[in-house]
């Protein structure tokens, strides 16, 4: 009796947990509810196991994660929905800096040869050479930036300069447009003749100037100033200069990232879990629903996004569209940011914006297909036309992003009508030797403005019907009465009671899943806008009365 009682006690909660789960379509799998919301107290003497006396409002369901329980200015509840439709890093746009090879060889020109065979044995001899050299940066789309400068995170400039002449020889290497904590890069090299010397500059934390004073882009000048000591009259030789700036990763580069393509593809989904279990031959209507689009840019980069598609799917209709091409503004700019700073912009969707066109959705419609996911497909393009651009162009720094987020905000406001819910449980009477009836006695007050009908089916494993206790044509959860707005302005109580008689028990042993369907109403069914408020909740009393055998 004590394990019949606990597996009936345990049918009794989720029983009435999943009417309230029913209730104006919070929809959340089962597994989500807080079963310890429920007491299991006293109440009627008549009854030999009370089994539930709790009031119970929306505030006391867990939803997931992304989904919270908004409480809206005039009290009346929204269910919200967030999401990260997609981030875009630095790192995903632009590969790092191209390997930069420095490769040159100084040689006595005509007029360093008249020069240098007129200096006596023993003298020096002096000359200056230069070399311009590209570090570019290109992004993922194949485009090469025009940069103006750059500050790197790390690089090495690896230089082997080897010395064919027969004479000693000094080589003063000078980047002006290379400079560390304000100081231009300098380095001088002693080269013995026909001897090959190595040097590594390391490029961490400098600034580079890649216009050359702004002659220019992606530019450096490397300035070779030569000393030769003449040890003889040998003028043949010349001093080789190679290698290459590896590894170089930038923290910000400025420049010119010209009009390309940022994103074009279809984004990550939003889940919208609130539709999952309803089907319906007749519909819902859901007033006063939003989607809010989120932009967040730390790059020094404007954008313009267009959205080609906003799509939503159920099994039951497929695919189907929001009408895009009449959302207000059509491309959406998004400012540049101040470095160290990011510039935000949002879209609202809303029962206005877009309309209806052909085929194609507006947003109530949309939504009253009830879509079990979301998925945007956005174009966004750099540096629109019109746009101002920052001081340098654009800046792009290693830790700048851009990202979309989601906001769905779907108010308890609308109508619902004939849903069937349908949702399946694992269940045991477990023994019932003992027991030749019982009566399930149910007493609901109700201040919700949606009335629930079920059937319960009981199987065994496999899915053979073994009893059904039909209420689908008597509510037994009636709606509270409301006023003309749709707000519930007195509760409404409603007694059920369900006998399993005694031709029926001795099967129960079998069952091992309990099935359960409901049929979910608004007012008049569903014929009246209703609104669900903070302060709508569902007393549920709720106990066994069980006939033992003698």
């Amino acid at each position: 009796m004590y394990i019949y009682l606990k597996n009936l006690f345990s049918f009794a909660k989720r029983y009435v947990l999943f009417c309230i789960f029913c209730l104006f379509i919070i929809a959340c799998n089962k597994s989500d509810f807080n079963f310890n919301k429920l007491a299991s107290n006293q109440w009627d003497a008549t009854f030999a196991a009370p089994l539930i006396n709790s009031t119970i409002s929306l505030t006391d369901i867990n939803l997931p994660a992304n989904c919270y329980l908004k409480v809206e200015a005039d009290n009346s509840q929204s269910i919200v929905y967030t999401t990260n439709f997609i981030t875009v890093k630095s790192s995903d746009f632009i590969a790092q800096l191209n390997s930069i090879p420095v490769n040159t060889t100084y040689n006595l020109s005509t007029t360093d040869l008249v020069a240098f065979n007129s200096a006596s044995v023993g003298s020096s001899y002096q000359t200056t050479s230069s070399q311009i050299i590209d570090l570019a940066a290109q992004t993922t789309n194949g485009v090469v930036m025009d940069l103006d400068s750059v500050v790197l995170k790390s690089g090495l400039l690896n230089l082997q300069i080897q010395n064919t002449f027969s004479h000693n020889a000094t080589v003063v290497i000078t980047i002006p447009a290379i400079k560390k904590l304000g100081v231009s890069i300098s380095n001088t090299i002693n080269l013995n003749a026909n001897a090959t010397n190595q040097l590594n500059i390391d490029l961490s934390n400098a600034r580079i100037d890649l216009s050359k004073n702004g002659t220019t882009k992606n530019k450096i000048e490397i300035i070779y100033t030569t000393t030769i000591i003449k040890a003889n009259n040998n003028s043949a030789g010349s001093i080789i200069y190679s290698g290459n700036i590896n590894n170089a990763s930038f923290k910000t580069l400025y420049g010119d990232v010209h009009q390309q393509t940022l994103i074009n593809k279809e984004l990550d989904s939003i889940a919208i879990p609130i539709f999952n279990n309803l089907k319906s031959s007749a519909g819902i209507s859901i007033n006063n629903a939003t989607i809010q689009l989120n932009f967040t840019n730390s790059f020094g980069i404007p954008f313009s996004s267009s959205f080609n598609s906003i799509k939503g799917f159920n099994p039951q209709q497929g695919n189907f569209y929001l009408n895009t091409s009449g959302i207000n503004p059509t491309n959406f700019i998004v400012n540049a940011a101040l470095q160290g700073q990011t510039s935000t912009a949002s879209l609202t969707l809303n029962q206005t914006n877009p309309v209806a066109w052909g085929s194609n959705l507006s947003l109530n419609g949309f939504l009253n297909n009830m879509p079990y996911n979301i998925t945007p497909k956005v174009n966004t393009q750099t540096n629109p036309s019109g746009i101002n651009f920052p001081l340098y162009k654009n800046f792009i720094a290693d830790t700048s992003s851009a990202s979309i987020n989601g906001i769905v905000t779907i108010p308890l406001d609308g109508k619902i009508q004939g849903f069937n819910v349908k949702d399946t449980f694992d269940f045991s009477f477990g023994s019932v030797n003992n027991v030749e009836s019982f009566t399930l006695r149910t007493l609901i007050n109700n201040s919700f403005p949606v009335s629930l009908a079920s059937k319960l089916i009981f199987t065994d494993a496999a899915y053979n019907v073994v009893y059904v206790l039909d209420g689908a044509n008597n509510a037994i959860i009636n709606c509270g009465t409301v006023d003309v707005t749709g707000k519930t302005i007195a509760s409404t109580t409603t007694t059920s009671e369900f006998l399993i008689g005694e031709t029926v028990v001795p099967n129960l042993s079998k069952v091992k899943k309990l099935i359960m369907q409901l049929t979910v109403a608004s007012v008049a069914n569903g014929q009246q806008n209703v609104k669900i408020y903070a302060d709508n909740n569902l007393n549920v009393i709720m106990g066994i009365k069980a006939k033992l055998k003698l």
